[in-house]
């Protein structure tokens, strides 16, 4: 792709940000179909928020997302921990490395969700879902 092709689509993604006309969305998609170009991330980002904001009124979707930010949070606390830092430092470090991601939060609110999840894991029997995954990851047949 060339220097116009790049700033054609540098401008487009402008556009979009700063008006949300779902008219350049189309054009986007039609320019890569033009250029036989896979589309731009900032164009799939797009598409993927606005499939994500039309479920996400729904109640199911709330519930789901809000799992699916408790378990990141759940994880990373384990990765630091794992990196062999004390719980008290794991919660932080994971604090600062979700930092503007959609699972962010202070290292109390990732160390609250951490129990939630070590909770429900126990009251329904399961041990640590993101090790024993992993554990089956790493067997390896003979």
């Amino acid at each position: 792709m060339g220097t116009t092709d790049d700033d054609d689509e540098a401008t487009m993604e402008e556009a979009w940000r700063a008006t949300g006309d779902f008219k350049l969305l189309a054009v986007a998609v039609a320019e890569c179909r033009i250029r036989k170009t896979p589309p731009p991330e900032w164009l799939h980002r797009a598409l993927l928020g606005l499939a994500y904001t039309q479920e996400a009124d729904k109640p199911w979707f709330k519930k789901a997302r809000q799992y699916a930010i408790r378990l990141t949070r759940y994880t990373a606390v384990c990765k630091a921990h794992d990196e062999g830092h004390s719980w008290e430092t794991a919660k932080e470090i994971a604090a600062e490395r979700l930092h503007g991601q959609p699972a962010a939060g202070s290292a109390d609110t990732l160390w609250a969700d951490w129990k939630k999840m070590r909770g429900l894991m126990k009251a329904t029997g399961i041990d640590d879902p993101i090790y024993l995954w992993g554990n089956l990851l790493m067997r390896r047949p003979p």
